[in-house]
């Protein structure tokens, strides 16, 4: 006969086990022990055989050569290298097409955005667009003037940040004052 310390801890163990169960967190953690007690209940039945006759893919494979795929990646990736910052599927749907590249689908920029994103060549960063890969998140080579971030976008222009309200609407802004304010 178990002792009363045993038996209380017991009870306590069983009211806790009921009140975890509702929780996901818990429920994925019982579906872990399952799988585990699966896999080691398969190797107690057989011991390990040699997995030399198994191939392993590597992780970044690249398109076929001569599929649409490779096509895509080879003139996107000769593209993006040459502009040297990242662009919208929507600005590289032109330079495809122009490759001759026909794509498929009711949306062509979404077919191409398929395509990229399938690609281990590119990455795709919110509201900067496609990038190659070994930018990490950056904007790209020339997308960023390193002395001040917040003009990453404005690749060509040189003209100084506003300062004022006035510098940012430009001269014509004060003619076009709505009746409201008068």
């Amino acid at each position: 006969m178990a002792s009363p310390i045993i038996e209380a801890a017991k009870k306590e163990e069983e009211a806790l086990t009921k009140e975890l169960e509702d929780l996901p967190v818990f429920q994925k953690l019982q579906q872990v022990r399952r799988l585990i007690a699966l896999y080691e209940a398969i190797e107690e039945r057989e011991p390990a055989k040699s997995i030399s006759h198994v191939r392993i893919l590597p992780t970044t494979t690249s398109p076929r050569a001569g599929t649409k795929a490779a096509q895509v990646d080879e003139v996107v990736t000769k593209f993006l290298t040459e502009r040297g910052t990242r662009a919208s599927s929507g600005e590289l749907l032109p330079v495809v097409q122009a490759a001759g590249i026909e794509l498929s689908g009711q949306i062509p920029a979404k077919t191409l955005s398929a395509f990229l994103t399938n690609s281990t060549r590119f990455n795709n960063v919110k509201r900067h667009g496609y990038g190659l890969t070994e930018w990490g998140d950056g904007l790209g080579p020339r997308g960023a003037k390193a002395d001040n971030p917040s003009r990453a976008l404005q690749l060509d222009d040189d003209k100084p940040e506003p300062e004022t309200l006035d510098d940012l609407l430009g001269p014509d802004a004060k003619k076009a004052k709505p009746d409201v304010f008068e």
